[in-house]
């Protein structure tokens, strides 16, 4: 009768071992997708959680979509959240920022590189993220995608007829603190990249963790 809860005592013991911040440092991180319809944010989630690319690009999504993944980092799971949501919509802006918004650590603002322009990525930029109250800049990262890498490999056209590069949008994002990647959610082009972004930033936010702890 005794032997269970002597065994979990031990496993609990076992666990510490192994995991000595348990409990002690965050190990869930929130990551949040913001952008007009149609950039293609669904489907960066389908090739960030692993899932099979069936179709180029998915219907828009409509309300919330949640997904989450489970890394290892120095042996500790560390849950990664990741909120979808059809934040381009006028009838999301009136039900569901606040909740979508709350507790970030990482902003994804994703924009189609296939026929974008300047003045949009920078539209969108200025409504997600600059003049949105609901985002602390202290807490949250800023990560800009530039999707659809499959579709224009080389330059993005802008309204006024020219061609510009995209060490352009690169430039902007340098400009405002932010890390810039292009990719393409559909043959998984430069993933790799943006994984280990989000792999490293969350490695050294434990870190720092841990060092609060010791000193």
């Amino acid at each position: 009768m005794n032997c269970c809860p002597n065994n979990d005592y031990q496993q609990r013991q076992n666990d510490l071992l192994v995991h000595p911040y348990k409990g002690k440092i965050q190990t869930s991180y929130k990551v949040i997708l913001v952008g007009s319809p149609n950039v293609g944010k669904s489907t960066i989630v389908d090739r960030l959680i692993g899932k099979p690319i069936n179709a180029p690009y998915t219907t828009p999504t409509i309300g919330i979509d949640f997904s989450k993944i489970t890394i290892h980092i120095d042996q500790l799971p560390v849950n990664i959240l990741i909120w979808n949501g059809d934040s381009g919509q006028a009838r999301f802006k009136s039900t569901h920022p606040p909740l979508f918004y709350r507790g970030a650590d990482f902003v994804f603002l994703v924009y189609d590189l296939n026929g974008s322009n300047q003045s949009y990525l920078y539209d969108s930029y200025k409504e997600h993220i600059e003049q949105n109250p609901l985002l602390d800049p202290k807490t949250s990262s800023v990560v800009i995608i530039g999707n659809k890498l499959d579709l224009v490999q080389r330059f993005s056209f802008f309204k006024d007829g020219s061609i510009t590069s995209f060490e352009k949008a690169e430039s902007f994002a340098q400009e405002k603190g932010c890390s810039y990647f292009a990719v393409s959610a559909v043959n998984g082009q430069n993933f790799e990249l943006l994984h280990d972004h989000l792999y490293n930033n969350i490695k050294q936010k434990i870190e720092e963790q841990k060092e609060l702890i010791n000193n």
